[in-house]
């Protein structure tokens, strides 16, 4: 309890931040007079999921289909120049839930012929947004550098220090062992500096805990992220060092998300010459203690090596050709999705690389991208069972798009994908130890856009046995799936939109099926021949004052699987059908701008029809954000109550009612606030509630706290 109230108050610390880099990015861009193309940056867009859908306007128009991204960073491609004058910028996400939020509002100035830019250009906006909400800020080209007007050093600080007793519980045994004072917090630093040909730049965060049964190492201080860096030159000059954590900004065979704890030394700029090459030595496992191994792993059996080298060798236009390498080696403890590890002692290792291409050509109109990795690795343990073994993998994918080479038709832009990836059984890497062997993937994806409409449609085909092995069976598995969204354009003033808000609708459907031979159930003691189809429907309207959202979705699956008998036994028996529903209603109130209400409810139903077993759950909860008195005292309380009921085709078993309902309160009151290095101080009460009830056990499990506590929070920041 005391780790979630930790993640909360540094989750709200951060979001005070993206308030303020917000604030700062909504300061009006520029553009030069004939200038076509935008950049701008929108902080913590990055940390959208998977069926978030974005909406940017310009004077009003759905520019959308014009935008291309990189985590927060948005380039707008214009098909001719902008009028000299101001030209509103709007930036909106349509969450999977249902929620709307404006995440940037601001105008794009376009200077006179005559009149010189002004000076808060997309990159100065940019920059600060990005590191008020803790981002670095890359280092500037030393010409750059010299003209700057920022300060040399630049810095952003958050920290968090909360103290709590709990005076009062309903149970004292419960709480037997555990302290009545807690205290926890978090610091996030940021930093940044240099002179005319060199840069510095520095992360650190901090997480602390005095509660031991939180921190599975027992150390009340963990050291989440940090890292130390420092550049000099630029171009193929440029030379850079750095301690600390360390992520590979590739998504390909070889790597994957893949972030560890060590020290890299980097030669030359991609970005700004035609060659980059960064040799990494880091820790196998990843880490957060801050007592031990902070930099490079002196021990080879804790240890990952490797490199990563970018060539574009045509510097007048770099997106016609370029050349990736990477190379890693080591051994871990660590399992994935590929294996499963037998302990947490053995370990495994061995070495892979991979080579990349990548073309661009007719502006964009069409990418080639081919990748080619081979490995030579240890799977079942070093110096156990059988050695090292070879394989390969490779990974082939064509990307045509509406523009320069092929006409948009009806559409305002479309692009169609065209993927092949095969991965080797005996393929392993350190850097993505959850990509899975022995599979070849084929598959087509379509987007295509047109007014406020986006289409989406992949289908998808994924076969094993790649090397035909006879005690293996043969599995196909095909996808169909078909999304919509669509954001019409209405009159917010006019009814009904003035009373339900801002319309968006989504649609999708989506078709799975999974089979296998019949004679290779016997080879591996179970059949399959499954079928899954999913259907989907969404609308959600915003409004200042509220936004509201209903979705609903159903899902059939059928089984035509056999039972598999071997030796006069049963060893496999058949799933039931199923029949699902999933229906939620999110509604959002803001009846004034110090007060804001939430709701959600969720129905789902499951039901096993061979045996008539049927599941029921309900749940619904209320959120509540009170600025009682602005900057002094505010209320926060939530609710949920959830009812799971299971009714059983078999008369010979029961079924079960489980009630779970929670609740929370807390009422703060804000004595200071932050001043530069001077803390704000915060004196709160808060309670929890937490009940739980089982008709079939006859079994009520219930627990409440009262706690009176205060927090320390520091905000300062140098940009």
């Amino acid at each position: 309890m005391h780790i979630l109230n930790l993640i909360h108050r540094c989750c709200a610390a951060l979001l005070l931040a993206g308030l303020a880099a917000q604030a700062a990015a909504e300061e009006a861009l520029s553009l030069a007079e004939g200038q076509t193309q935008l950049s701008f940056s929108v902080p913590g867009l990055e940390t959208l999921s998977a069926g978030d859908q974005l909406a940017v306007e310009l004077d009003g128009y759905d520019v959308t289909a014009l935008v291309s991204r990189s985590d927060a960073d948005f380039r707008l491609d214009l098909g001719s120049p902008l009028a000299a004058g101001p030209h509103p910028l709007l930036v909106m996400v349509f969450y999977a839930d249902g929620n709307v939020a404006t995440l940037l509002e601001t105008d794009v100035q376009v200077a006179d012929g005559g009149a010189a830019p002004a000076p808060d250009t997309a990159a100065e906006t940019a920059a600060p947004a990005a590191a008020a909400v803790g981002e670095l800020v890359g280092p500037l080209p030393a010409s750059e550098a010299q003209q700057s007007q920022a300060p040399a050093y630049r810095y952003t600080l958050y920290g968090l220090l909360s103290n709590s007793y709990r005076v009062d519980e309903k149970d004292p045994a419960t709480y037997r062992g555990t302290p009545r004072y807690a205290s926890n917090g978090g610091v996030s630093y940021r930093g940044e500096g240099g002179g005319v040909d060199w840069q510095w730049q520095a992360e650190l965060d901090a997480l602390y805990d005095n509660l031991s049964e939180n921190n599975p190492t027992g150390n009340e201080w963990e050291l989440a992220n940090y890292r130390l860096a420092a550049t000099r030159g630029s171009g193929l000059q440029r030379q850079g060092v750095a301690l600390g954590n360390y992520g590979v900004l590739r998504e390909d065979l070889l790597f994957s998300a893949y972030q560890r704890r060590g020290a890299v030394v980097s030669l030359g700029d991609a970005l700004e010459g035609p060659l980059q090459l960064d040799v990494f030595g880091l820790q196998s496992e990843p880490l957060t203690d801050y007592n031990r191994r902070l930099g490079f792993p002196d021990n080879g059996r804790e240890r990952s090596s490797g490199g990563l080298l970018t060539f574009t060798p045509l510097q007048d236009d770099p997106q016609l050709l370029q050349l990736s390498a990477g190379y890693i080696n080591g051994e871990t403890t660590d399992s994935g999705t590929a294996w499963l590890s037998a302990d947490q002692q053995t370990r495994y290792g061995g070495d892979s690389w991979n080579f990349a291409l990548d073309s661009r050509l007719g502006e964009n109109s069409l990418w080639l991208h081919a990748d080619y990795a081979w490995s030579s690795f240890d799977s079942d343990g070093l110096g156990r069972g059988e050695g090292a073994r070879d394989d390969t993998s490779h990974d082939l994918q064509a990307q045509f798009s509406s523009g320069q080479w092929f006409p948009a038709g009806p559409f305002d832009q479309w692009n169609l994908t065209l993927q092949r990836r095969e991965v080797g059984l005996d393929f392993f890497t350190l850097g993505n130890l959850s990509l899975p062997g022995d599979l070849r993937m084929d598959r087509l994806n379509w987007q295509g856009y047109l007014g406020n409409l986006q289409l989406d449609v992949e289908l998808a085909r994924e076969t094993n046995n790649l090397d035909d092995e006879d005690d293996v069976a043969d599995q196909i598995a095909d996808r169909r799936v078909f999304n919509l969204y669509y954001y019409p354009t209405v009159d917010a003033a006019a009814l009904p939109w003035r009373l339900l808000g801002m319309p968006s609708l989504n649609a999708g459907y989506s078709d799975s099926r999974r089979r296998q031979d019949d004679e290779d159930a016997q080879k591996v003691g179970f059949d399959l021949d499954d079928r899954t189809r999913e259907s989907l429907f969404g609308v959600s309207f915003y409004h200042a004052r509220w936004n509201w959202s209903v979705q609903h979705t159903v899902q059939h699956t059928d089984d035509h699987s056999r039972p598999v008998e071997q030796n006069g036994f049963l060893v496999y028996e058949p799933p039931s059908d199923q029949r699902n529903r999933f229906t939620t209603l999110q509604i959002g109130y803001m009846p004034l701008d110090s007060l804001s209400l939430s709701t959600s409810w969720q129905w789902n139903k499951q039901r096993e029809t061979d045996d008539d077993n049927v599941y029921r759950g309900i749940g619904r909860g209320v959120d509540l954000a009170w600025q009682i008195v602005p900057e002094r005292w505010r209320l926060s309380a939530s609710y949920y109550r959830g009812r799971d009921t299971s009714h059983l085709g078999d008369s010979d078993f029961l079924g079960d009612s489980m009630l779970q309902q929670s609740a929370n309160l807390q009422l703060t009151w804000s004595v200071e606030q932050p001043d530069g290095l001077r803390p704000g101080l915060d004196l709160f009460l808060k309670s929890s509630y937490a009940q739980q009830d089982s008709r079939l056990y006859d079994e009520t499990l219930e627990d409440w706290q009262l706690l009176l506590g205060f927090d320390l929070r520091w905000d300062t920041h140098n940009y």
